[in-house]
C-alpha cells in the first residue's frame, strides 16, 4: 500500500509539472517537456530520499526512487496519450 503512495504521488507532481511546463516555458514542445518532467521528478524523488537518510526514523532507499521514477513516467505517457488524442482529430 505504500508503494502505491509512492506511485500515486509522484504521478500527481508529474502531471502538474508537465502541464506547468508545456504549456509556460517550453510551449507545446511536447517531447522536451516530458523529458524534463521526468529529469524533475527523478531529481526530487532522489533528494528526498536523501533527506531521509539523515531522519532517524525512515531510510533512503534507492528502490523508492525507482518505484517514484516509475510512477512519474507512467502519468506522463498516460497524460501525453489522452492529450495527443485531442490534439489529433478521429479518422471516422
Amino acid at each position: 500500500m505504500r508503494k502505491l503512495a509512492h506511485v500515486s504521488e509522484y504521478a500527481v507532481l508529474a502531471v502538474l509539472l508537465y502541464r506547468a511546463v508545456v504549456h509556460t516555458a517550453l510551449k507545446g514542445r511536447r517531447a522536451l517537456s516530458a523529458g524534463l518532467v521526468l529529469l524533475l521528478c527523478a531529481a526530487y524523488a532522489a533528494t528526498d530520499e536523501f533527506h531521509q537518510a539523515f531522519v532517524p526514523s525512515r531510510t533512503a532507499s534507492l528502490r523508492d526512487v525507482m518505484i517514484d521514477i516509475c510512477g512519474a513516467t507512467l502519468a506522463v505517457i498516460v497524460y501525453w496519450s489522452i492529450a495527443t488524442r485531442r490534439i489529433m482529430p478521429s479518422r471516422s
